[in-house]
């Protein structure tokens, strides 16, 4: 559309109305954001570039990507756009639609007022503000009049443009917009006020870090600096039946809360080993399937020791017996078996463990 003033604005036909040989559109900028969406997940290890899920989102309803006016933006490694409205991945950031029909993400920039503004009425209770323009009137755009005592800033702009000029009515605030609509605002105060009830971060597995290991097991963690949660102190952790570690200080653990609310720690990171740990059976420990080549650091100086004793004293020896013992881990002179009793069970420990 292309205005007297030389303006032009590029928008979505919303509405048409024919009366009298006269016709009336209502020109709608944004108006494909309304598109619905399917889901689509994203994923970048160093972080998911909002303006690549931006994108993603025109491209699928035909539009031209939204612009980011501040730094650009960079989400977790892993986002999901939901099935809805395209519009929904502008979230509650502000945002507002140019005269060129093209998305912005972020806060208006001011716009000095049109010198062919003329004021023809003004509500003081309503703060409407009425005016001829054959210019768009934008909001953001600061109004200067003698008699306001400093600028005013058009909030909301509803103006029409016909054959016989143009009626804009105007409401102005004493601050800047937001870039929220008034829907914008009141879904923000309900969102913050069910968050405020339900506690959704206490909802969410969160990251935290091992700061003391009790002799008992349990950890006592470190939440983020930035985290809403509190550190937990000392939390229980869960793991296969039969294994248990010596969690090392640093370790990064998620942490959930059970169905009775006690923090749990259900996971650690692969980036830092345990300083020790237990295997525990009623019958066999076996490392390594039976086609698998297991590795046990250590295990074949433990053998190589025995096998020289065992070569020094004798399958029989005493010495022998007790070698086969301590590498079995038990007490010298505990065991009834007779060393060769012993190699037996050492060796079918070998042929399962490396």
């Amino acid at each position: 559309m292309v205005l007297p003033s030389g303006q032009t604005a590029v928008g979505t036909v919303s509405d048409k109305q024919t009366f009298g040989g006269r016709s009336s559109v209502r020109l709608t900028g944004g108006f494909t954001w309304s598109t619905p969406v399917p889901k689509q997940d994203f994923a970048n290890p160093a972080g998911v570039v909002y303006a690549n899920v931006l994108a993603a989102t025109a491209a699928h309803i035909g539009e031209v990507p939204p612009i980011e006016l501040g730094i650009p933006e960079i989400l977790p490694e892993h986002f999901v756009r939901v099935a809805g409205p395209a519009s929904q991945v502008f979230g509650v950031r502000p945002w507002y639609v140019g005269l060129d029909g093209v998305i912005r993400i972020g806060v208006r920039v001011p716009a000095v007022m049109p010198t062919d503004l003329v004021v023809t009425d003004y509500g003081m209770l309503t703060r409407i503000l009425s005016a001829t323009s054959e210019s768009i009137i934008e909001p953001g755009t600061v109004i200067v009049d003698l008699n306001f005592d400093a600028p005013m800033y058009v909030v909301e702009s509803d103006q029409t443009f016909g054959s016989e000029g143009s009626a804009a009515s105007l409401r102005l605030s004493s601050e800047p917009p937001s870039g929220l609509t008034d829907g914008d605002a009141v879904a923000r105060a309900i969102g913050e006020m069910v968050r405020a009830v339900v506690r959704a971060e206490l909802l969410r597995a969160q990251h935290m870090t091992v700061a003391i290991t009790n002799p008992d097991g349990t950890l006592q963690l470190a939440a983020k600096a930035s985290s809403e949660v509190p550190n937990v102190l000392p939390v229980d952790w869960y793991s296969a039946p039969g294994y248990r570690a010596e969690i090392g200080l640093g370790t990064k653990a998620l942490v959930v809360l059970d169905e009775t609310g006690v923090p749990r720690a259900i996971a650690f990171d692969d980036d830092k080993p345990p300083q020790s740990i237990t295997i525990d059976a009623l019958t066999t420990v076996e490392v390594g399937g039976s086609n698998a080549l297991a590795k046990m650091d250590g295990m074949a100086a433990v053998f190589a020791a025995v096998a020289t004793a065992v070569g020094a004293a004798g399958p029989t020896g005493p010495a022998a017996k007790t070698a086969l013992e301590l590498a079995l881990g038990i007490t010298p002179g505990g065991s009834a078996l007779s060393p060769a009793g012993l190699l037996a069970q050492l060796a079918t420990l070998k042929t399962k463990g490396g």
